[in-house]
C-alpha cells in the first residue's frame, strides 16, 4: 500500500506529537529519581554521622 504525501505528513505530526507527549512523562520521572536519589543519600550521610557518634561515646 503506498502513503500519499498528504498520509506521510499526517503520520509523521502524528508520531512527533505521541514522542513530544511522551517526553514530559520521562522528564518528570527522571526528575523524582534524581529527588530520592538525593534524598537516599542525605540519609545515609546522617546515619554515617549518627554511627560515628555512636563510636565515638563508646570508645571514651
Amino acid at each position: 500500500m503506498r502513503l500519499t504525501l498528504h498520509a506521510k505528513i499526517e503520520l509523521a505530526i502524528v508520531a512527533a506529537l505521541l514522542l513530544g507527549s511522551c517526553e514530559a512523562e520521562w522528564e518528570d520521572r527522571l526528575d523524582v529519581a534524581d529527588v530520592n536519589a538525593r534524598n537516599a543519600l542525605a540519609q545515609a550521610a546522617d546515619l554515617e554521622s549518627r554511627v560515628s557518634d555512636i563510636e565515638d561515646r563508646l570508645n571514651m
